[in-house]
């Protein structure tokens, strides 16, 4: 696998887990606090959010950590 190849996947896995585990919280957070009003569902939302902001800064820290 290439260099580009293999950071590609790093910054694809760091994004998945970083939204799965922001799932995995928030969702337990809004069933477990029904007196916050917010929907368990909402959680999906911030999921993506998560996902999508970690798919555009995790490439940014890899470039920067192979080019030391």
């Amino acid at each position: 696998m290439t260099q580009t190849g293999s950071m590609l996947m790093k910054c694809l896995a760091v994004s998945i887990a970083c939204g799965l585990a922001t799932l995995a919280l928030l969702y337990g957070l809004f069933i477990t606090h029904r007196e916050l009003g917010v929907a368990p569902a909402s959680a999906y939302k911030f999921a993506l959010l998560v996902f999508l902001l970690s798919a555009l800064i995790s490439p940014v820290y890899f470039k920067i950590k192979a080019s030391r």
